[in-house]
């Protein structure tokens, strides 16, 4: 039987230092540190600017928003509780498009982590997959774009038997295939001031790293002949992070089988640090008097839609919110509200 592949691409250009050499933590168990370097390393991936992606500071910041626990990512009794785990909900609509596709009826999308457990796990350790089950639907294959450190790759590996995650940042792959070869991985994370404490990363559990690898690529110019097609692809917070965004998007027909799914999750944040406005997909006016701000608003879904739509490549399924939480430190965050977007490839 042909295995299931997913593969991922990243969302910016990160240079970050790779993670070397840090004191053996064991147990979860933190220490404190003084560490000027890693807080001046780069300001932190909830600021602006493109300088963000380009320090040690960003590969850190990612492993706690991707593999540290609810009460170290939000130490608080009050915030946001419903933005955590916002790989795993990546991961579920995934797999919940799948469900769609291949059994009936869909399963709904939670928040709650024991449900989503419930939604894309069975019983059992390695080897398990969402409970539509492997035996009663045809082999599949999935393209993650945006994989960052892996932690939507890992959880994928929950329903595909193969997940590539392909990011820009080497120091991004590097630290996702620490993860996949020795289950674990240190990071720091910034308490007060300079104070750094330091923490381990674990693979969740029931993901199966075997199913896992990491590369190296570049969204914006995908080798569509070498990929083949998918049956699903996902692009998370991505888009307004690539130089060319309308290129990843017009790539997707080629990239998605008829009656596979395109989904699209994104807070539009378009900054020209990273994306030139020419390339904006919304959030300006045309035409009119630019100073008098009374051109007509392009908003960022309509235009996506009228691109993935066009040609009848595709067709909205499902829309929704998909909060996320970064911390920064322990009483500074950055909370989004990505749109979440299914659309399904047609014949």
């Amino acid at each position: 039987m042909n295995r299931v592949r997913a593969i991922i691409f990243s969302r910016g250009a990160a240079r970050a230092t790779p993670c070397a050499g840090w004191p053996t933590v064991s147990n979860r168990m933190s220490t404190t540190t003084n560490s000027n370097a890693f807080v001046d390393a780069a300001r932190s991936t909830a600021a602006s600017g493109s300088v963000v992606y380009e320090g040690e500071r960003a590969v850190h910041e990612y492993l706690q928003f991707h593999f540290g626990s609810t009460d170290e990512v939000l130490p608080h009794d009050c915030g946001p509780a419903d933005a955590l785990g916002f790989p795993k909900r990546c991961a579920s609509l995934c797999a919940e498009a799948l469900v769609t596709t291949e059994t009936s009826p869909p399963l709904p999308l939670s928040s709650s982590p024991e449900r989503e457990k419930d939604q894309l796990t069975g019983e059992g350790g390695e080897g398990q997959t969402y409970k539509a089950g492997r035996s009663n639907r045809r082999p599949l294959r999935a393209l993650d774009v945006g994989c960052a450190v892996g932690g939507i790759t890992f959880e994928l590996t929950r329903a595909f038997d193969e997940v590539v995650g392909v990011d820009f940042s080497a120091s991004f792959v590097e630290a996702a295939e620490r993860m996949r070869v020795e289950g674990r991985t240190q990071y720091e994370y910034l308490e007060q001031g300079s104070a750094v404490f330091r923490r381990e990363a674990f693979l969740p559990e029931g993901t199966v790293p075997s199913r896992a690898r990491f590369s190296q690529g570049d969204a914006c110019s995908l080798d569509v002949k070498a990929l083949g097609s998918f049956d699903a692809v996902l692009a998370s917070n991505l888009l307004c992070r690539l130089p060319k965004p309308r290129s990843f998007l017009e790539d997707l027909p080629a990239l998605v089988k008829p009656g596979g799914v395109a989904v699209l999750i994104s807070p539009y944040s378009w900054l020209k640090e990273y994306t030139p406005t020419s390339e904006w997909l919304g959030g300006f006016r045309e035409g009119g008097d630019a100073d008098k701000q009374d051109g007509e608003y392009v908003d960022s879904f309509d235009r996506i839609r009228s691109i993935m739509e066009a040609d009848d490549a595709f067709e909205l399924e499902r829309r929704c919110s998909m909060p996320f939480l970064i911390r920064e430190h322990a009483r500074k965050f950055q909370w989004g509200c990505s749109d979440g977007t299914v659309w399904r490839r047609k014949s």
